[in-house]
């Protein structure tokens, strides 16, 4: 392949492989009264991670580059769920935080044994040398977008 088909190809493989997992979650996550979305998925991990320091819609919306009126559809959804919970800023009455509830945490702990299994069954079928590749691109594609992200805020901020 040339390298100059090397992005259209990635992007094709890429969408390919995340419209499979998703298609894959959706059919097997099973939580009663709930449709789980990709968007679901990465709003409750991203409050697990950030646990015991709630964060704000706004900044929700920005870490994932929506705008704050999708990620408050989708924050309302898992309010109605009882998975969130907004709570009002003690510095600002017109802020709130999201927050996983009890019960939205033990559906993020579903949801990383399920993916879990998901990627352990996909791993399971390619080589060992491969994986480490794979682990590695993961990894250098992650830290670039980290590093993308800060220097895009900074420059907003000048």
């Amino acid at each position: 392949m040339s390298t100059s088909n090397r992005p259209k190809t990635a992007w094709t493989m890429l969408f390919r492989v995340v419209d499979r997992l998703r298609a894959k979650s959706a059919r097997n996550v099973s939580i009663p009264n709930m449709k789980i979305t990709l968007g679901k998925i990465r709003i409750i991990n991203y409050l697990f991670v950030r646990e015991g320091e709630p964060p704000m819609l706004k900044e929700i919306a920005e870490t994932f580059g929506l705008t704050s009126g999708a990620v408050s559809q989708t924050v309302d959804a898992l309010a109605a769920d009882g998975v969130v919970e907004r709570i009002p800023s003690a510095v600002d009455r017109r802020s709130v935080h999201i927050t996983l509830t009890p019960f939205g945490l033990s559906i993020r702990k579903q949801l990383e044994s399920y993916l879990t299994d998901v990627m352990s069954g996909i791993l399971d079928d390619v080589p060992e040398d491969k994986q480490e590749a794979f682990m590695e691109v993961l990894q250098d594609m992650s830290e670039t977008f980290t590093e993308t992200q800060r220097i895009a805020r900074e420059t907003i901020k000048r």
